[in-house]
């Protein structure tokens, strides 16, 4: 998945989590209930760049894999490439980092797993 953002924008980043660690063809919503879960954007260096723990509305529908991360205008000000995961720390404090996230859309369309990619730019010419 890539997500196109302009320079500076703030617009929510809606994503289901998903388990494609053991077959990625039949992967699963994660339940999310009672986790905690970070987003973690990286640079394609490696160097992470944003890492916020998600609360409040951001929390869409933990049962069925689904949140949104909420931008804060430093989050989107620099171009360029950035990796996206999710870090998820259960009730017995085990922490598994998933990569596989995708868009409602993306899941009705049944598009396989694929790293989430967001592409900063600032100008769509």
């Amino acid at each position: 998945m890539r997500k196109y953002m302009r320079q500076n924008d703030t617009i929510p980043l809606p994503m289901i989590v998903y388990d494609a660690t053991d077959d990625p063809v039949q992967a699963s919503p994660v339940d999310l209930s009672g986790a905690t879960i970070k987003f973690i954007m990286r640079d394609t260096g490696g160097t992470v760049v944003v890492e916020a723990t998600l609360a409040g509305t951001e929390l869409v529908d933990l049962s069925n894999g689904s949140i949104r991360y909420e931008w804060e205008a430093a989050d989107t000000d620099t171009v360029g490439d950035f990796h996206v995961e999710v870090e998820v720390t259960d009730s017995d404090s085990f922490i598994t980092t998933y990569w596989d996230l995708r868009t409602a859309q993306e899941v009705a369309d049944d598009e396989p797993p694929r790293p989430f990619i967001v592409t900063i730019v600032d100008d769509f010419a």
